[in-house]
Formats: structure tokens, sequence, C-alpha cells
């Protein structure tokens, strides 16, 4: 007795189907791989950008303490270096740049800039890949000498 065509053995569709799992797999895995370090890299780039931000407003919080500029500097970068001193573990605290100086535009006011290098870090490329600037992030926080923002 002949089957009819669109009826086949289930051995014969058993076999089709472990090599096309294997081809689904071979395709997804390198996607997956991709957003899972692009989400790793993300986490790390985001986590640095939330020290520097913290770094610099501890720094510009200290700095309105000190009743000369030199004063000012020495607490605002004391108290930027022990906020990324905390991050320690994640952070390297060697590649933390922090700059003070008198606003240019307005004498009553002070800057403090902080700015943290990624360039060695490997996950710095991925940035390119995301479409983030991983390089540098940099955040400067102004504050008025008597201490409003």
């Amino acid at each position: 007795m002949r089957r009819p065509f669109p009826f086949r053995p289930a051995s014969v569709l058993q076999i089709g189907e472990r090599g096309t799992a294997m081809i689904e797999f071979a395709m997804v895995v390198p996607i997956m791989l991709m957003v899972i370090f692009g989400i790793v890299a993300f986490g790390i780039y985001f986590a640095g950008l939330i020290a520097v931000t913290h770094a610099a407003a501890e720094g510009a919080r200290a700095s309105v303490a000190g009743l000369s500029t030199s004063e000012r500097q020495s607490l605002a970068e004391s108290a930027a270096e022990t906020t990324f001193s905390t991050y320690a573990p994640f952070l390297d605290q060697s590649h933390v740049n922090v700059a003070t100086e008198a606003d240019p535009s307005d004498a009553t006011r002070y800057r403090v800039s902080v700015s943290y290098d990624f360039s060695s870090y490997d996950v710095a490329g991925m940035g390119a890949f995301l479409g983030l600037s991983m390089r540098t992030p940099t955040i400067t926080v102004t504050v008025a000498n008597s201490g409003t923002y």
C-alpha cells in the first residue's frame, strides 16, 4: 500500500531535526554572546560614570569649607580621592584625575572636575560597538563660595 505524499516516517524526521538544532545553536550563540558582553561593558562604564559623578559632587561639597583657593583645592582633591577609594575593588584609583579651579566667568564660583581614564580596560573597545565614548568620562560640578549650587 502506498502512503500519501506529505506523510513521512517519524525516524526520517528525527534525523533531520538533530542537524537543524545544531545549526540554530551555531547561529544564535554568537548573537547571545555579543549581547551578554555588551551588557557587561555597559555595566562597567555606567558604574564608572556613577563613581566619577559621586566623586565630583563630594569634591565640590568639600571645597565649600575652604577659606582660600589652595585650601579649597586640597579639600576637593582629598574628598574626591577618598570617595574613589570606596570603589577600589572595581576602579583603579591611579586612573582618576581631579582638577579644581575658580570659575573663569564668575570669581564667586569654584569648579571641581573629575575624570577617569577607561583606555586601559579591555572592554573600552566595546564602547564603539555600543555607541559610547568610553575613553575618559569627565564630570564638572560648580559651587558658589557660599555653598549653594
